[in-house]
């Protein structure tokens, strides 16, 4: 097992990947919550289109969870009609 006191490295070209990968985590972040609003977009748009005025965003920033609002979400009922209906 290695400890600090062996100031064990990892190879340069493999540290040189790591850094790599670390180094663009931020931008692939982004791109990810950039598609995942462009998603919430057009499904948005999609349900305006069939009829449903359901309102979809991203909850913020740092999730990836997507948000669905609407009066027939209100009750159990309606809420169970639109998933077998969709």
């Amino acid at each position: 097992i290695f400890n600090y006191k062996d100031h064990w490295q990892l190879p340069v070209a493999l540290q040189a990947g790591l850094d790599g990968e670390k180094k663009a985590e931020p931008e692939k972040d982004k791109v990810q919550q950039l598609s995942l609003k462009m998603f919430a977009e057009d499904l948005h748009g999609k349900l305006k289109t069939s009829g449903f005025d359901i309102t979809a965003w991203t909850t913020d920033e740092q999730s990836e969870e997507l948000a669905l609002d609407a009066g027939i979400f209100k009750g159990t009922v309606t809420r169970v009609e639109f998933l077998r209906s969709v």
